[in-house]
């Protein structure tokens, strides 16, 4: 079925999330709503539907009453399909355009995920099959259809597994192969993504699993942070399924009771990587007290061991005081630490406040640094801040207990396309190689272990 897509600047995300079964006819050209109707009129292409996602417009104003007036000229019998997230705009766009070729779907999510996409545009096909001949239909088409009718219908269960695993797929490129391929795939390790909250824990976590499956590696992600949660926001499919589904509203806690379950209380990404934390809505203070503790913890690590080579904890420094007693079962600290005096100072009080001398000396020794949001044009004493400097200075002295030195993992450089990734739902390392390099060098010093 050839569509065409109007989505502006998120046009990328959304050609990658649609569907094999749509031809996008502007594949390679991105296109706001001010600009369709040029583009209609000058390429000419027969087109069966046109998906526009409502970020091309912000407001409903003439400009935009002109806009759909014209498109409606300039498709003929084609099908368009609206989404917003604005309940407003969907009352305005129904009661102006009145056709029975017009849907406006309204989502009342944090953005519009890849399977509310798909699904939703399972109406083009249906009134595509309601208004054609079949006869009359490309061969190609035909097919289509005869494969969404041939489709085996999904049951109650399936909401809430993986869907389309090719497209969950990312290869990596070929510059880390080789390191990788020297890794043991009988080794395991348990890595604590910790550091003051907002300096990229959570991003952190989530690359770092999402490269190490790339590798062929089995990566698990516990989000521990129960304040914030932030797993529902990198994965709109999870955030949707802990809505629908408590159980999987309970996801962390469940597998915390109940380990050996995993396979059913985790969330499966791909086969590779798996996530486990708690919907929004999760707010059973009986059950967080009973199994949100070390004892629990410690038995859920043993367990994933056997399971996975790669155990990721995403893990805000106060939380070590909760989890204190699992400390030792950690095998290394990523420090999460931005390249500024503050960010510094910030963690290494956050960790004295937290722990006892013994605790902060044994973090210490299993500790590498990841420099976070990394300026480049940061400076300390007239001289670049580079990430070494930031190794150098947290074992100055400052903190009387943390004074062994600190090795560094790695850096992670601050761009406007690192916080596209909530948005566009693809973890950074699936869009860009320089942060795929960058996570996967991370990663690599990370499972050597602290040497």
């Amino acid at each position: 079925m050839k569509i065409i897509l109007v989505s502006n600047s998120m046009h990328d995300i959304f050609v990658k999330f649609i569907s094999s079964k749509f031809d996008i006819i502007n594949k390679n050209d991105k296109l706001s709503l001010s600009e369709v109707n040029d583009y209609l009129e000058n390429v000419k292409p027969i087109v069966d539907g046109i998906v526009i996602i409502d970020q091309v417009f912000f407001q409903w104003d003439e400009t935009d009453k002109l806009t759909f007036s014209l498109l409606a000229d300039n498709i003929n019998n084609a099908k368009i399909l609206i989404f917003t997230t604005d309940f407003k705009k969907q009352f305005l766009l129904e009661n102006y355009i009145k056709s029975d070729n017009i849907k406006v779907v309204t989502i009342d999510y944090i953005r519009l995920s890849q399977n509310i996409l798909n699904r939703e545009m399972e109406y083009l096909i249906n009134l595509s099959q309601r208004t054609k001949p079949l006869e009359n239909i490309s061969k190609d088409s035909q097919h289509n259809i005869k494969k969404v009718n041939t489709e085996k219908k999904r049951s109650f269960f399936d909401r809430f597994k993986s869907s389309h695993k090719d497209e969950n797929k990312y290869n990596p490129t070929d510059q880390l192969e080789r390191d990788f391929e020297s890794i043991s795939k009988g080794i395991s390790r348990v890595i604590s993504i910790t550091g003051h909250r907002g300096s990229g824990l959570t991003s952190t976590s989530i690359n770092l699993a999402c490269e190490a499956s790339k590798r062929g590696l089995k990566a698990i992600v516990i989000d521990l942070d129960i304040d914030y949660r932030g797993c529902n926001a990198y994965f709109s499919n999870f955030n949707e399924a802990s809505n629908k589904n408590e159980e999987m509203n309970a996801s962390l806690i469940r597998t915390l009771a109940k380990p050996q379950d995993y396979k059913t209380s985790c969330f499966c990404v791909n086969e590779n990587f798996w996530v486990t934390s708690l919907g929004y809505s999760f707010n059973d203070k009986r059950l967080i007290e009973h199994f949100y503790n070390s004892t629990k913890l410690v038995g859920l690590l043993s367990l994933l061991r056997s399971k996975f080579n790669v155990i990721i904890l995403d893990m805000p420094l106060d939380l070590l005081k909760v989890f204190e007693d699992a400390i030792i079962h950690i095998d290394v600290f990523g420090l999460c630490v931005p390249n500024s005096i503050y960010g510094i100072l910030s963690t290494l009080r956050n960790i004295e406040v937290v722990l006892n001398n013994e605790s902060i000396s044994y973090v210490n020794s299993k500790s590498k640094v990841v420099v976070t949001k990394y300026n480049d044009r940061a400076k300390f004493q007239e001289e670049y801040f580079v990430p070494e400097k930031v190794c150098e200075i947290m074992t100055s002295g400052i903190s009387s207990n943390f004074r062994n030195e600190i090795n560094l993992a790695g850096y992670i450089p601050y761009s406007f396309e690192f916080d596209k990734q909530i948005e566009s739902d693809i973890p950074i390392v699936n869009s860009s190689t320089e942060y795929e390099k960058n996570y996967g060098n991370i990663l690599l010093r990370l499972m050597e272990g602290v040497k």
